[in-house]
């Protein structure tokens, strides 16, 4: 997992120097792999850094990308992308493709090919954490900011996906 942490910490240390405490959490990962994940939730909630920006140097093509309209398949394939280049811890990873998974008596999951709203369905997680915790559950407390960590890579990757259609649609009337 350390070879996780220099990926990280060599695509976010440029931008995010310190992880604010906000982004701290208790996961069980070494000091290392903790600082890094901070900072890589940093990283993604910094409105200041363009979305274009967060995603330099990615190579995965987001051509039919639609985080509302999107299968764990594909979710799994954009999330192993996002890790293999820095941009995606195990957490956030299975967070981001946990939308809408069942599993049959036997433990193996039956709707890997089901279109889910991926946003609508963090949201809704993010709500029931943040409920459980506002109730007392102060262990649930550690999941708040991995789901809005979920939430907001997801909602980054369809404003890329947006911008993406709108910068390279072509005027067919000029």
């Amino acid at each position: 997992m350390i070879e996780y942490a220099d990926k990280v910490m060599a695509r976010v240390s440029p931008y995010v120097p310190r992880a604010d405490n906000s982004f701290r959490t208790s996961s069980g990962y070494t000091a290392q792999e903790e600082e890094a994940s901070a900072r890589l939730r940093q990283y993604w909630a910094d409105k200041n850094i363009p979305i274009e920006e967060k995603l330099r140097g990615l190579d995965f093509d987001f051509t039919g990308f639609d985080a509302r309209n999107i299968s764990d398949r594909e979710l799994l394939k954009v999330g192993l992308a996002l890790c293999d280049a820095g941009l995606l811890d195990n957490t956030g990873l299975s967070l981001i493709t946990s939308p809408g998974v069942f599993f049959n008596a036997q433990g193996l999951q039956i709707n890997r090919d089901v279109k889910v709203d991926a946003i609508a369905y963090v949201k809704q997680q993010l709500e029931i954490i943040t409920k459980i915790v506002r109730g007392g559950d102060s262990v649930s407390k550690d999941m708040i900011p991995k789901q809005k960590f979920a939430l907001t890579v997801l909602e980054g990757l369809q404003e890329y996906k947006n911008s993406f259609k709108k910068n390279n649609l072509i005027d067919t009337f000029a």
